[in-house]
C-alpha cells in the first residue's frame, strides 16, 4: 500500500491579522488574473474551491460575530445591534447582515453541521442550509441526532440534498399526513406528538 502525504508550500499564518492579510492577498491575486486564460480544469477547480472556502468563510465569520454579538463590541461604536454594526462599519446592506447573523445563530443552533462546515472540505453552506432547515422543524432533543445522520448521509455523497423535496415534508407535515404517524419512532425515539 502506496502512502501520500499531502505537501504544501505555503506557511500556516502566525496570527488572526496574518491569516487575514494572506487571504486579501490571495483574493487579489485571483482578482487580477485573467480568467479567460485560464484552461477549463483551472477554471472548473477555482469554482470549486470558491464552494468550499465559502462554507469556511461562513464559519469563521459566524464564530467571530457570534462573539462580537455576546461581548456586545457593537456598542463600543454606538451601534444599537450586531446587525446596525454590520450596515455601518462593514457597508453591507441590511438584508446582507441579517443573513450574517442568521448564519451565526443558525450554527450555534446547530454544531453538527458547523462542525461539519469547518472540517469537510465538501461540505459546502447550501447542504448545511438545507439540512438545518429540515432539523429546525423537529423537537428539539432530537436535532443533534437528526443533524449526526443528515450531516454524515451528505458527507458520503448519500444526500443529494438539491433534489429531496421528499425530505422537507419528513421533517415537517408528511410525517402526521401518514395513517400510523401517531405509532412512528422519531430519530430519537419519542413519538411525534399530534
Amino acid at each position: 500500500m502506496e502512502v501520500t502525504i499531502a505537501m504544501t508550500t505555503v506557511v500556516p499564518p502566525a496570527s488572526v491579522s496574518e491569516a487575514l492579510e494572506m487571504l486579501t492577498s490571495a483574493m487579489s491575486y485571483l482578482n487580477t488574473f485573467d480568467a479567460t486564460q485560464m484552461t477549463t480544469e483551472l477554471q472548473a477547480e477555482c469554482l470549486q474551491t470558491f464552494e468550499r472556502l465559502d462554507a469556511a468563510e461562513i464559519v469563521a465569520r459566524s464564530r467571530v460575530l457570534g462573539a462580537f454579538t455576546a461581548a456586545k463590541g457593537y456598542c463600543e461604536d454606538g451601534d444599537y445591534s450586531p446587525t446596525s454594526w454590520l450596515i455601518h462599519k462593514t457597508w453591507v446592506t441590511k438584508a446582507v447582515a441579517v443573513r450574517h447573523i442568521g448564519w451565526t445563530r443558525r450554527l450555534a443552533a446547530h454544531p453538527v453541521v458547523e462542525a461539519a462546515m469547518a472540517a469537510d472540505e465538501d461540505f459546502t453552506g447550501s447542504f448545511a442550509r438545507v439540512i438545518c432547515g429540515w432539523t429546525d422543524k423537529m423537537p428539539g432533543d432530537c436535532r443533534d441526532a437528526a443533524d449526526e445522520i443528515l450531516t454524515a448521509a451528505a458527507r458520503a455523497g448519500l444526500l443529494p440534498v438539491q433534489r429531496c423535496p421528499s425530505m422537507r415534508k419528513c421533517s415537517s407535515e408528511g410525517w402526521k399526513r401518514s395513517p400510523s404517524w401517531a405509532t412512528r419512532r422519531s430519530p430519537c425515539g419519542s413519538s411525534p406528538s399530534a
